[in-house]
């Protein structure tokens, strides 16, 4: 079985394999010579890196001998020489054939695809969750990622990568950190979450390096280890052991996730998640030199009704104050529960003392925050929307996870946090004027409805109400409620929320809020829909709410209820851009679809 041609200008591929009996060629397309091969036989998935720098200006294609009928072919991409600015080239193996096609077609492929979101982040193929290493740096942003090359699930972690210059259109980037050498593909062993800081001309990364207990027993299970990088591509390590390693302050199963920073004396910090005696913290610790660090403290605590374990924190500074943002596994008779806070305070002899403690983001699918300061001084927040429980329709689809939008972090006169998304969002907007549109209008009880202009669209809605007890809804899909539909609004009790109700019964959720005080008479609405993920904003953005869902085919209708005493102001709908390139030059996206 053979690939279609293709063009290298030297460069690299990269891929994973497993098979007990099988041969990757790659092969000139004009003599049919062959220039590299990979032949072994292995139980579990294989690295292979073809360096093709001699071989700059050819015509390829890749040949595939499978004798033994299993071979398994995982993340094959072509890499330009220069990765930066170069179209990477995707190869997809399976018993149809050999299947190519370039970044500039993902748009195409997308949007085959009725869950894959048009303007969030997604990985090409694989597994998707925590953003890692986000940092702008040498003029572009960088967002790394928890990434399984291999399947659509959570399983052995490696680095992913991508590159933006406006924080709107993303780049892939080949795998930055990859896990090491592994028995079998049961284990879990891998490179877990961690951070970045730009140092110069180089960018500092920290990260936990897992090894599964189950195979490992020998190995410390979860510790800290520290790499830096020129280029974002290739990195060396910082020693050549653990820079930080579990001591009492935390079990070694549960020590994770740092978030590395610079305080303002030039030392380096970095702030760790942990679990000691079924309670949740935060633990702190120093270095001048990336290499040698100390603890410094036990910065947080969590109640253990509160949470067992932290994971993902970032201790940072906005507006004068002290914010701690956490990531929270709790158990309920055994069964995980995850939830995302964010904290504003201060800090007194190396202990965080909270003053404002919130829900992060009422949708409860949004998780595992991380914040990054831009060249402009910025606050900018990006996180994981959490995995469906079941992932049968993304296994089918080959990928899974989606990251948020960004957010742009402030504090308000009250000292609550703001998470409003960047302006560079309004880019994707079809058209300056938007395609729905109203002005001064009072609910009755007749509902105002219209076709929506695509099933991605941002929504503004401006709104007054006579009493407390006024409610306004907005539905997507079934106006009746009788088939598919999202709900987004303000209830009788004055609380937000977001109803879901498709087909599948483990897809209909609830979430509400704390409710609004009394005092407040106007409600300003921002929604940002996306074909299966919802972001809403309101109360400037001090309220957030994100949701996942799997609509088997969505009306695109909406309509918009409430009680007489709720008077628009303003409702504004705008059809919003892919941004990721549309194009079929010698794919072969639609043979893979």
């Amino acid at each position: 079985m053979r690939s279609r041609s293709f063009p290298i200008d030297g460069g690299s591929i990269e891929f994973f394999y497993r098979g007990c009996d099988c041969e990757i060629i790659l092969k000139d397309s004009k003599s049919s010579e062959t220039l590299t091969v990979e032949r072994g036989s292995s139980s579990s998935y294989m690295r292979v890196l073809w360096n093709l720098k001699s071989l700059s200006s050819k015509s390829v294609f890749v040949e595939v001998v499978d004798r033994g009928s299993d071979l398994d072919l995982k993340s094959f991409v072509v890499i330009p020489e220069n990765t930066y600015e170069g179209e990477l080239l995707f190869l997809e193996y399976s018993s149809q054939g050999i299947f190519v096609f370039g970044e500039s077609e993902l748009g195409e492929l997308y949007e085959s695809d009725s869950l894959r979101p048009r303007y969030h982040f997604t990985p090409v193929s694989g597994w998707l969750n925590d953003p890692n290493g986000l940092a702008h740096w040498q003029g572009y942003y960088h967002m790394f990622y928890q990434y399984n090359p291999f399947k659509p699930v959570w399983g052995t972690m490696h680095w992913g990568h991508a590159i933006s210059k406006d924080l709107v259109h993303w780049k892939h980037m080949p795998i930055f950190l990859h896990r090491d050498d592994v028995e079998c593909d049961e284990d879990e062993s891998g490179a877990f979450s961690g951070s970045a800081y730009p140092d110069g001309n180089r960018l500092a990364v920290m990260y936990t390096k897992h090894w599964d207990p189950r195979f490992h027993r020998d190995k410390i299970a979860q510790s800290q280890y520290v790499v830096v990088t020129h280029d974002g591509i290739n990195h060396e390590p910082v020693g050549s052991h653990a820079v930080i390693e579990p001591g009492e302050e935390s079990l070694p199963n549960d020590f994770r996730d740092p978030k590395i920073f610079k305080e303002e004396d030039g030392l380096w910090g970095a702030v760790v998640g942990g679990s000691l005696d079924n309670k949740g913290r935060v633990i702190l610790y120093r270095s001048k030199d990336l290499k040698n660090w100390s603890f410094s403290s036990v910065l947080y605590t969590c109640d253990e009704n509160w949470a067992r374990m932290v994971e993902c924190p970032e201790l940072l500074k906005l507006d004068g104050k002290h914010v701690l943002l956490i990531s929270l596994v709790h158990y309920v008779e055994e069964i995980a529960t995850y939830h995302a806070f964010h904290m504003v305070g201060r800090i007194t002899d190396d202990t965080f003392e909270p003053d404002i403690v919130e829900k992060s983001d009422f949708g409860d699918d949004f998780y595992a925050a991380q914040t990054f300061i831009d060249d402009s001084g910025r606050r900018i927040l990006i996180a994981w929307t959490k995995a469906y429980s079941d992932h049968d329709r993304t296994i089918n689809r080959k990928w899974a996870g989606i990251q948020t939008i960004p957010r742009q972090l402030s504090l308000n006169e009250k000292g609550r946090l703001r998470m409003e998304p960047v302006p560079e969002i309004a880019a994707l907007r079809t058209a300056v004027t938007p395609d729905i549109e109203l002005r001064e209008t009072t609910l009755g009880d007749a509902q105002l409805t219209a076709k929506l202009p695509s099933d991605s669209f941002e929504m503004e809605m401006s709104c007054s109400i006579d009493h407390p007890e006024d409610a306004i809804e907005i539905i997507i899909g079934s106006e009746d409620k009788k088939g598919e539909y999202i709900s987004i609004g303000l209830n009788s009790e004055r609380r937000l929320f977001i109803e879901v109700s498709v087909k599948e019964a483990s897809d209909c959720s609830y979430h509400e809020t704390l409710p609004l005080s009394d005092d407040v008479r106007s409600i300003d609405l921002r929604i940002f829909f996306d074909r299966s993920i919802v972001e809403v904003f309101a109360d400037d953005y001090t309220i957030s709410g994100t949701r996942k869902f799997r609509f088997g085919n969505m009306k695109r209708h909406l309509a918009v209820l409430g009680h007489p005493g709720v008077f628009i102001e303003s409702l504004s709908v705008w059809e919003m851009s892919s941004i990721w390139k549309k194009g079929r030059q010698q794919s072969d996206w639609h043979q893979r679809v």
